[in-house]
């Protein structure tokens, strides 16, 4: 307490700078969220849970309000197929993961599209392109870094993508940023072919022509021309139906795309290109968890979250605050003196003349008296009949009715204690300790 007396000023000068710290963190935490801060991660595209720039949850909220027919979203590919494998219908691979590397997958895919099925699948599938006779180009890097985009603001143009195919009140071309297209595509030529073989020597244009035995391949339609060769986004027909491969889901079918203009028409080219409008849409998305996606400590799950979080700071601030108040000594030493033993001549008779039977007990009793007194007027206080009263018998009425016994018993033992505090009376101890006992019996 000595401590705190001290250092009162400065306690309650920390205790209000904490005060108003805690009221503005959360208004502060408000402040700093509203500042854009993006993460350009290209393991975000197809999740719709994912709002940064390649993520998938405002492309999914655009496309159920763009898409005015029937629209299923399904986990994967297989359950898709199971669903809605025996009817028509149009399905969207959003960076779904399908691993369409094995001929069955890909047999499957493009059995479907020969039976009037249509497929766009929105993401790098080389494997597949290769099947429907089509040569990938990729750039420089793998995939759009916007550091890359920040380090070389200054060099980096922008570049006309055209549309083919044009529908009424489409644009002849859209604009974008050059390092944004890392993947194009053109139709495999016959020569190149001829000549193309695996690792094991095996000559693909033999390969290849064995896979489709008596499917149809169609035609090679360039949907979004890069240039006069390759391609950004093109459509293979094969019998009733076509597969669309749009090799740079970096541009299209991402929350960015939804919000940059161009790209929101690239987009909506490519599927009104592709799809059927009187068939229904079914969208397979990217949402599996990454298992190598973890926190690192537990403390982490706790911090994702606003009310936990601050739980967790109060926390180590109170653990800070304890840790400095006990590191310092509760009360300074101080030297304790044995206590000296009054002997004094005087307080010994004084002792020796109290406890005898001759021994006037008329001042102890007025002790008693005055306090008595001062109790009474302390607890009737606010009755304004005893503002006057100066004697404790004239407290007898109120005292007697206040606590429920006989009032002239009450009189009697306050009158007895002032006659025997009269002056010129002598109190020996049986009287001093009858008349305390009668006090105990209203008190």
């Amino acid at each position: 307490m000595n401590f705190l007396n001290r250092h009162a000023t400065w306690i309650y000068i920390a205790a209000g700078i904490c005060i108003v710290c805690i009221l503005l963190i959360p208004y502060g935490k408000r402040l700093y969220d509203q500042i854009p801060q993006y993460e350009w991660d290209e393991k975000q595209m197809g999740s719709t849970k994912s709002k940064e720039p390649f993520g998938a949850k405002y492309l999914d909220e655009y496309l159920h309000d763009y898409w005015k027919g029937k629209l299923y979203v399904e986990a994967d590919a297989d359950s898709a197929f199971a669903k809605f494998g025996k009817k028509k219908a149009n399905y969207l691979f959003v960076n779904s993961g399908y691993q369409v590397a094995d001929s069955a997958h890909i047999f499957q895919l493009i059995s479907m599209a020969n039976t009037g099925n249509r497929v766009l699948i929105a993401d790098m599938e080389y494997e597949i392109a290769r099947r429907l006779l089509i040569e990938t180009w990729r750039g420089e890097s793998d995939y759009f870094n916007i550091q890359d985009f920040l380090d070389r603001e200054n060099e980096i143009s922008r570049i006309s993508l055209y549309l083919c195919e044009k529908s009424n009140g489409k644009p002849d071309s859209i604009m974008v940023w050059e390092n944004m297209v890392t993947e194009t595509i053109c139709i495999l030529q016959e020569d190149s072919l001829q000549n193309d073989t695996t690792e094991d020597g095996i000559v693909i244009a033999d390969e290849y022509c064995d896979f489709y035995g008596d499917l149809p391949l169609g035609s090679y339609t360039p949907l979004i021309s890069f240039n006069d060769k390759w391609d950004v986004a093109a459509r293979r027909d094969i019998g009733k139906g076509c597969i669309t491969l749009s090799f740079n889901n970096h541009l299209f079918f991402t929350n960015y795309a939804v919000q940059n203009k161009d790209l929101r028409i690239g987009m909506e080219h490519i599927m009104e290109c592709t799809f059927d409008k009187s068939l229904p849409l079914i969208i397979i998305y990217n949402d599996y968890e990454d298992e190598n996606d973890t926190d690192g400590t537990p403390f982490m799950v706790l911090l994702k979250h606003p009310a936990t979080a601050l739980f967790l700071w109060l926390l180590c601030a109170a653990l800070a605050l304890a840790i400095i108040f006990n590191t310092r000594r509760r009360r300074r030493p101080e030297n304790v003196n044995k206590k000296v033993q009054n002997s004094n001549i005087n307080f010994i008779r004084h002792l020796a003349t109290i406890y005898t039977d001759d021994t006037d007990y008329r001042e102890l009793l007025r002790i008693e008296k005055r306090v008595l007194l001062y109790k009474l007027r302390k607890e009737f206080y606010f009755d304004m009949r005893t503002r006057d009263f100066s004697e404790v018998s004239q407290f007898a009425s109120i005292l007697a009715a206040n606590r429920g016994l006989n009032e002239e018993r009450v009189k009697e033992v306050l009158s007895t204690l002032e006659e025997l505090t009269a002056s010129g009376v002598q109190v020996d101890a049986k009287s001093y300790r009858l008349c305390l006992e009668q006090l105990d019996t209203i008190n």
